[in-house]
């Protein structure tokens, strides 16, 4: 579904009344394989009972929150704010947070590695370290070269999770000058630096 299908969705949803049914399902149904995704994305073992609770959950940010006059495309929302909220249910299911000495399997029989052995065995080697500090310095001047709308563009839209509207007004250009400029001028660069790194 593109997002123009979804604000004409979002309203026969809002509306009420014997389409609002139709709609809703019509919603659950597109959205299906986008939650499945986004499960896998965040633990390797997905059951039936956390895609309707991710389900349910798209329809409730989608009906009450989702704003389409901000700017945000649906499918950019679904990940940062719907995402967020099946990731802390999931963890809230797994119950208390793992200890860092508590083993990996639950197999009495066999010796297993603890969380605190996997960070150990995956700490950077002194060569590693120098590495990931040099690109960091890249990518640090070269973000510092960038002119000053970039900046600000980048900064709005990646540490306040500001939509391009929002950025936009502030900065008086249309939204899609302000997606544009994040991509070629903001992002791509950055992109560059790190491809020709390694």
């Amino acid at each position: 579904m593109d997002n123009d299908e979804l604000i004409e969705l979002q309203k026969i949803i809002k509306r009420g009344g014997p389409e609002a049914e139709d709609a809703a399902r019509r919603f659950c149904d597109g959205i299906k394989d986008a939650i499945k995704r986004m499960l896998s994305s965040i633990s390797y073992k997905h059951s039936q009972e956390y895609l309707e609770w991710g389900i349910n959950e798209a329809f409730l940010a989608f009906r009450d929150n989702w704003d389409p006059k901000k700017g945000k495309y649906f499918k950019v929302y679904l990940w940062r704010y719907v995402k967020e909220r099946v990731r802390m249910a999931i963890a809230k299911d797994k119950g208390k947070e793992s200890s860092i000495d508590a083993p990996f399997s639950k197999d009495d029989d066999e010796e297993t590695d603890t969380i605190k052995d996997v960070f150990k065995d995956n700490e950077l080697s002194p060569e590693d370290t120098y590495k990931v500090s040099e690109l960091s310095q890249i990518l640090t001047n070269t973000f510092n070269g960038m002119d000053s709308k970039i900046q600000i563009i980048m900064i709005e839209y990646f540490a306040n999770n500001s939509t391009s509207r929002e950025i936009g007004q502030k900065l008086d250009i249309v939204h899609t000058t302000v997606m544009r400029n994040l991509n070629e001028r903001g992002i791509k660069p950055l992109r560059n630096e790190i491809e020709n790194f390694f």
